[in-house]
């Protein structure tokens, strides 16, 4: 790790804004990453250059994974649109709120997977 700040920054940076919820990770763990890369990334900053709680919960809605998160993450943005007033105003907010939807399961595309796999397989070879 660098000690020049301006490495550090480019390094935080590039950490905070590459960073999306891994396809089996559950949404706790994510935020409790998204919280450390967070918090790394506004350290390096200038105080008034810091990301702002509404900005940081608009972030962490938008790197939810799609395949679990899609509908909640559509149903937010069109809340949004309707009223610009509605932004979450925290990281936990939105937390809460994801948390509280019904996500996909990803054990659910496992299975749709398996089953289309073992019927072509089945169609194919098992005449």
């Amino acid at each position: 790790m660098s000690k020049n700040a301006a490495v550090v920054l480019q390094q935080s940076e590039n950490d905070y804004m590459s960073l999306k919820q891994g396809e089996f990770e559950t949404i706790t763990k994510f935020k409790e990453r998204f919280d450390n890369k967070l918090k790394a990334y506004n350290a390096t900053l200038d105080p008034t250059a810091k990301v702002s709680e509404p900005r940081a919960a608009m972030a962490f809605l938008s790197k939810l994974n799609k395949l679990q998160y899609g509908q909640f993450y559509a149903h937010m943005i069109n809340i949004i649109n309707a009223d610009p007033n509605a932004i979450p105003s925290t990281v936990n907010e939105v937390y809460q709120k994801a948390k509280a939807s019904r996500p996909y399961s990803s054990n659910w595309y496992l299975l749709q997977y398996q089953t289309r796999f073992a019927s072509q397989y089945i169609s194919t070879y098992a005449k």
